[in-house]
């Protein structure tokens, strides 16, 4: 189930397209995607882990 975060960006991203709005609608998608609840989003905590040297 989203977020109503989630679900406001995914509103935003239908009508920016039916607008003709690419960019805006790939900001919304990338928005979502870095969503902190989301299981599969990378964390700010991971990336610095993986810039660390090894």
């Amino acid at each position: 189930m989203a977020c109503a975060r989630c679900a406001r960006l995914r509103e935003e991203e239908a009508q920016a397209r039916k607008d003709g709005d690419h960019s805006a609608a790939t900001d919304c998608r990338v928005l979502v995607g870095r969503h902190p609840h989301r299981d599969d989003a990378p964390s700010a905590k991971k990336d610095a882990h993986e810039l660390e040297p090894g």
